[in-house]
């Protein structure tokens, strides 16, 4: 059961009417379990920063306010997007394995590293500098890492 869920195939017999290619349908397919592994974690992750900024700092928004709220957050969703593209998100036969090593472990935390300089940058210009409401930067700054999340372990992990 959880097979076929973690495959989508319902939503893949839908597809099968419109995308004929079964290599185009199965990227296309990738990337809708991209898409919801990545609202889940967005879940987490925001709802962790504004915990965090909350009750911890009052929401308070100053440099070391934001970056400690962003960074727990982002720590709390990369750790499960690891997890779930692991298992729901590159599921075909020939990727399985490949983020299951050392090498690929690494290869996803300098890129989880990246993603979080790239996160904390966003949140900062925004939040801290232009005081915009520091949930919508967030929005903003999920969306820019999610792209360079999924090409960086795209391209370098699950090839």
């Amino acid at each position: 059961m959880l097979g076929n869920l973690a495959r989508l195939e319902f939503i893949d017999k839908i597809l099968q009417i419109f995308i004929k290619d079964d290599k185009k349908r199965a990227a296309f397919m990738e990337i809708i379990r991209f898409a919801i592994v990545g609202v889940i974690c967005f879940i987490f992750d925001a709802g962790t920063l504004w915990l965090v900024m909350h009750f911890v700092f009052g929401n308070q928004i100053n440099n070391f306010s934001t970056g400690v709220s962003t960074t727990a957050g982002f720590l709390i969703g990369v750790t499960m997007n690891y997890i779930l593209s692991i298992f729901f998100v590159f599921i075909r036969e020939d990727q399985k394995d490949k983020g299951k090593n050392a090498k690929a472990m690494i290869i996803f935390l300098v890129g989880s590293a990246i993603g979080l300089l790239l996160n904390n940058v966003i949140m900062n210009i925004g939040a801290v500098q232009l005081n915009f409401y520091y949930m919508i930067v967030k929005v903003f700054a999920t969306l820019v890492v999610m792209v360079w999340n999924y090409l960086s372990r795209k391209i370098l992990i699950f090839k």
